[in-house]
């Protein structure tokens, strides 16, 4: 029996990779682990190192850091309760499933995931009513614009902004 080399990622694997995580409109700031089960929900390959390289870049890219990556930045103090911070872990999984839920695949929205918020700090209200009608023209072409509306009637309390060309509160 003959050893197999282990190589690490190309970048034509890497840049695959971040292509796919795009078109399933995984957030860049999702977890590994939550990348990765979209991709395999899709079908797609998920090296360990392919997603984890691909993640950093994407967060890179979006001029995110490692949590770990500017050390001249004070750490958060956390405040809340321990229940508390344990629910709003399981509301941001729950609203996580939905957004890879593998009837979305191939949506338009992808890569406008800020057009599709809810409410962003300090943002007007006509400011988002011109950022929410630019979503639903977006939506209007959509190929999964039916079963984007059945994901949004099925997780109502998981839905804010805008859902299937409504804006969902």
């Amino acid at each position: 029996m003959t050893a197999r080399k282990i190589t690490s990622p190309t970048e034509a694997q890497i840049v695959e990779m971040i292509a796919d995580l795009d078109r399933l409109g995984v957030p860049v700031t999702a977890s590994r682990a939550d990348a990765q089960h979209a991709l395999r929900l899709a079908g797609c390959g998920t090296g360990t190192d392919r997603v984890r390289m691909a993640m950093n870049k994407r967060k890179e890219a979006a001029g995110l850091t490692s949590r770990n990556g500017d050390a001249t930045k004070p750490k958060p103090v956390r405040k809340e309760p321990k229940r508390e911070g344990i629910e709003r872990k399981r509301a941001a999984e729950l609203a996580l499933s939905v957004l890879i839920d593998p009837r979305l695949f191939g949506a338009a929205c992808v890569g406008h995931h800020h057009l599709f918020d809810a409410a962003l700090d300090g943002e007007k209200y006509d400011e988002r009513a011109a950022r929410h009608l630019e979503a639903v023209q977006i939506c209007q072409g959509c190929p999964v614009l039916e079963a984007c509306r059945e994901v949004a009637i099925e997780n109502p309390k998981a839905i804010a902004g805008v859902w299937a060309g409504q804006v969902m509160t």
